[in-house]
């Protein structure tokens, strides 16, 4: 009697799921013949079964991580080259942040050697051990690489030119020098900024980043 229980059940199980592929219901179908089968759900993907970690999403392993494509995407062909690419690397280490290499790390690391590469940073330049500043050139004065970004809001960080030049103004009290990645700015505040840097004669002091015919004196 029992066999013959369980016979039917499960003959209904499979019309169940015969009707639910009809319908193009695949999970429901999944669903309907493990509880036939094993009484259980079926486990999502990249979740632990068991232990008290159950539910929660498998970690990411470190060795699938991959650099963000903003990051390296701009980084120009004598970067790929050795020992260019080595230097690149190592320049990409900030000692504020434990020595790893980040997002921020890689652009500031493309910014300094880029404009090495174009004479306009003294050779060779290096990561600033202590991490106050990002680099010291050849003749050890120390560089510190800045971004604003026009487009975030201003209460959230967003470019404000008083507000960017008190920036300036701070680290050259610092005796640092400034790299200006303009990268997230706007024409137009890219173009006001200099402005505001040239009124005050900083323009020894900074260096832009990229490099373009508008911005090379």
């Amino acid at each position: 009697m029992m066999v013959r229980i369980v016979r039917i059940d499960f003959c209904i199980a499979l019309a169940c799921a015969g009707v639910a592929i009809l319908r193009n219901r695949l999970k429901l179908t999944a669903v309907i013949l493990s509880l036939a089968l094993f009484g259980v759900g079926p486990v999502e993907a990249g979740t632990p079964k068991t232990g008290s970690h159950a539910g929660r999403p498998a970690r990411t392993k470190a060795s699938s991580y991959k650099l963000p494509r903003k990051s390296i995407g701009r980084v120009r062909g004598w970067v790929r080259k050795r020992p260019t690419r080595e230097r690149f690397l190592r320049l990409a280490r900030d000692p504020a942040h434990g020595n790893r290499r980040t997002a921020n790390s890689l652009g500031e690391a493309e910014a300094g050697l880029a404009l090495e590469v174009w004479g306009k940073l003294p050779a060779p330049i290096r990561r600033e051990k202590s991490g106050a500043s990002e680099f010291v050139d050849g003749k050890g004065q120390r560089w510190d690489v800045k971004r604003f970004n026009s487009h975030f809001p201003t209460r959230s960080g967003g470019f404000v030119l008083e507000r960017a030049l008190l920036k300036l103004e701070s680290q050259f009290n610092n005796n640092e020098f400034v790299i200006l990645d303009r990268s997230n700015l706007t024409t137009a505040h890219a173009q006001a900024l200099r402005r505001g840097i040239a009124e005050r004669n900083w323009d020894n002091k900074v260096l832009w980043y990229p490099v373009t015919p508008r911005l090379v004196r």
